[in-house]
């Protein structure tokens, strides 16, 4: 088979999406951003954000058992909008050669600095960001001061070329933060996470915020049918979203299966492929 090598984007459609990516960093760092946002992402033994957002535990459940299914080689996972890479560092402690991690993200400089801050323990979250494995015998982990050569290799998922590579793709909060604002590049960026699903691979994204208005406002001007009233309901929200997703998946010509859920005032979004 013939794999094209040709990215999702153009080069000046990039520059467009790198520019909303840029403008929501910038906010990030200026301290504009909720408590468990970007750079401080890690999923603790007893739960927390990560595991709260996805709904589950992709270190416990998700991950054993994509390598129990594998074959041959190791899982292959992406985590997209990756901050800090704290988590891509996590997976790799927890799985050594069992998984090849990669992540994409904006600012490498920003990512270490971060780093070298909880090295000295000087982040404002470093309690949050230790976490106890006590069936290893270890007490605290801490990452590296500096990146693994697969973290940030990509802006965006975007940037990549159109054929399957991943078994696993992740997002919390990251690049599916800045797709939400506006409904071509949520299709595009969906689009781009179902391509490169390896057959019988999985998309875990979690970060649609149900008070995110303008993205439902244009879903329901976007899709056919009656339209809702002007407050909608979360499962409303969910609904239209629901609606969105069957409609791709007619034009994707049926190569995968969606589920969503709620989680507090998030909608976390699952993509199995076929």
């Amino acid at each position: 088979m013939k794999i094209s090598k040709e990215g999702f984007l153009a080069p000046e459609q990039l520059k467009t999406i790198y520019k909303i990516c840029q403008n929501i960093a910038r906010m990030c760092e200026q301290g504009d951003r909720p408590k468990y946002a970007f750079y401080h992402s890690i999923e603790a033994p007893e739960g927390g954000e990560i595991n709260g957002f996805h709904g589950r535990s992709i270190i416990k459940d998700v991950i054993p058992s994509l390598i129990q299914r594998k074959q041959a080689g190791k899982v292959k996972i992406i985590d997209l909008g990756a901050g800090a890479c704290l988590y891509t560092a996590q997976i790799r402690e927890e799985f050594g050669d069992k998984v090849d991690v990669y992540s994409t993200g904006l600012r490498k400089k920003t990512a270490k600095k971060e780093r070298e801050k909880i090295q000295a323990g000087e982040s404002l979250d470093f309690e949050g960001i230790r976490y106890i494995i006590p069936h290893e015998g270890r007490v605290f982990w801490t990452p590296s001061k500096n990146l693994h050569p697969n973290d940030l290799k990509w802006r965006s998922v975007l940037e990549l070329s159109k054929h399957p590579e991943f078994d696993l793709i992740l997002d919390t909060n990251g690049e599916l933060r800045s797709a939400v604002n506006n409904l071509d590049y949520l299709q595009k960026y969906l689009g781009a996470v179902i391509t490169k699903l390896n057959p019988k691979g999985v998309a875990s994204l979690a970060g649609v915020n149900l008070k995110h208005d303008n993205l439902f406002r244009q879903l329901s001007e976007e899709l056919p049918g009656e339209k809702p009233e002007q407050d909608l309901t979360n499962e409303a929200k969910l609904e239209l979203l629901n609606r969105f997703l069957s409609k791709l998946q007619q034009r994707e010509n049926n190569s995968f299966n969606f589920e969503t859920t709620l989680h507090n005032e998030f909608i976390q979004l699952t993509i199995l492929k076929n």
